[in-house]
């Protein structure tokens, strides 16, 4: 077998962007998925790209490109981390207004801490981007990046932080249209207690106001769980054209 050394540093700085991409982008950056296929996903996704990669010469040009496909590599991956993590947010948000978040725990998959609401719902999200074929949309964006931001090009990282300060107010804006419907419930529930207690003060009705909204939480938590396959095939697909545009 014969190697090309220009060809082994081109699939070595293709192997370096994707793999950085895979630990910071869901679903691959789930603890579930184990660093050796992580790695062995890296080095498959570097030898189907890296004849799009302009090899460089010299050792400290190498080491300065492979630091910048590392940079590009993981802002790419937060880029649709910040998109995904919404589903998560609602599910936190619909914790703490249904009383949930006194049960909060932490999960080693994802190496946070949620209550049941947020767990069920990142879950969810995560088995959606594998059934519904997201994480080839995923893919094929990080693909495309190496047509959109060669290597070699030295990025701009104002647009960066343009993008990740707009997508960070993005974020609780999205949280709050998937769970808006029951928080409002939640809330019409939390005034009915109140004007039950104006009515009857000894019933004291705020005692069954744990019990309650979580039953109400319960009743309507399946219509917004049949919502989160469409809202997660949006959020990925907008995720994929901002790794597009991060360096633009």
């Amino acid at each position: 077998m014969v190697f090309s050394f220009t060809g082994l540093v081109a699939f070595a700085l293709a192997t370096i962007r994707a793999t950085v991409f895979l630990v910071m982008c869901p679903p691959f950056n789930n603890r579930v998925i184990s660093g050796r296929i992580k790695a062995m996903l890296g080095i498959a996704l570097g030898m189907a790209v890296f004849h799009k990669v302009t090899p460089v010469t010299g050792t400290a040009e190498f080491i300065t490109q492979a630091i910048m496909q590392a940079i590009i590599g993981a802002s790419m991956g937060f880029v649709v981390y910040l998109l995904v993590v919404a589903v998560q947010a609602a599910g936190s948000m619909i914790d703490l207004q249904g009383g949930f978040s006194m049960g909060q725990s932490f999960d080693p998959m994802s190496m946070t801490s949620g209550a049941a609401m947020s767990r069920l719902f990142n879950m969810t999200a995560l088995v959606m981007l594998f059934v519904s074929s997201g994480y080839q949309v995923v893919i094929m964006g990080l693909a495309r990046s190496f047509d959109a931001v060669p290597v070699g090009m030295v990025p701009s990282f104002a647009n960066l932080a343009q993008v990740l300060s707009t997508q960070s107010g993005q974020l609780i804006l999205s949280a709050l249209e998937i769970a808006g419907p029951l928080l409002g419930i939640l809330f019409l529930t939390d005034v009915g207690l109140g004007l039950l207690t104006r009515v009857a003060p000894a019933l004291n009705a705020f005692a069954l106001g744990f019990p309650l909204k979580i039953f109400v939480t319960l009743t309507f938590i399946p219509a917004l769980i049949l919502v989160i396959p469409y809202v997660t095939d949006q959020l990925v697909g907008r995720g994929a054209e901002l790794m597009l545009e991060v360096y633009r």
